[in-house]
């Protein structure tokens, strides 16, 4: 039942973005019943478009219409500003297409030197997420854990970040919704499922 009710929801869904053909290629292409699981597949595919080097990201879409009686969610594929640190998600800038909402955006940390950044939001995750009233995905490229921001939820200051300077720096792991085991292909140093 659950997959014809998936089947006639990605139907619909297909039909309603038809116009609009730019927004409808740059869905990642499967439908989901919870935010969690399209969030934890858009990490997947982050993880491996940004081969470890570089962050990649995108947006969470809630579908919600008068002919599917549920609410589905989609992601965005992923993109990425070829930098280790940092990247631009254009959709947060702009409409969503038809029978849609952005609802969230997600993206990869890598895990660089002792990687005592990785599970945490910076501080421009933390302003975007406010900003556009979205919920924060992230993906600690150290331990694989997904972590979740959200402004209305979260305390944005959890975690003090002290320098040898001794310069201070609050920042928040939001909470650990998730698991992606990003050592499966460890030994060919990529890819995973």
């Amino acid at each position: 039942m659950r997959l014809y009710a998936s089947l006639f929801a990605m139907l619909v869904l297909m039909l309603s973005c038809a116009p609009r053909r730019a927004h409808a290629q740059e869905l990642a292409g499967q439908v989901y019943f919870s935010m969690d699981e399209a969030a934890h597949d858009a990490l997947v595919d982050a993880y491996n478009c940004g081969e470890q080097r570089r962050e990649c990201g995108g947006v969470i879409y809630r579908y919600q219409s008068a002919q599917v009686p549920y609410v589905l969610y989609l992601y965005s594929t992923p993109l990425t500003s070829n930098r280790r640190y940092g990247v631009t998600i254009p959709q947060l800038g702009r409409d969503a297409p038809r029978h849609m909402k952005i609802v969230a955006d997600y993206h990869n940390h890598l895990c660089v030197g002792t990687g005592r950044f990785a599970p945490l939001f910076s501080f421009a995750d933390i302003i975007t997420n406010k900003g556009f009233h979205t919920i924060g995905y992230m993906l600690d490229g150290c331990s694989g854990n997904i972590h979740r921001f959200a402004p209305d939820e979260d305390v944005e200051d959890d975690v003090v970040v002290r320098f040898t300077s001794g310069r201070e720096l609050d920042l928040t792991e939001g909470h650990i919704v998730g698991w992606i085991n990003i050592f499966v292909d460890a030994s060919k140093g990529r890819g995973v499922h």
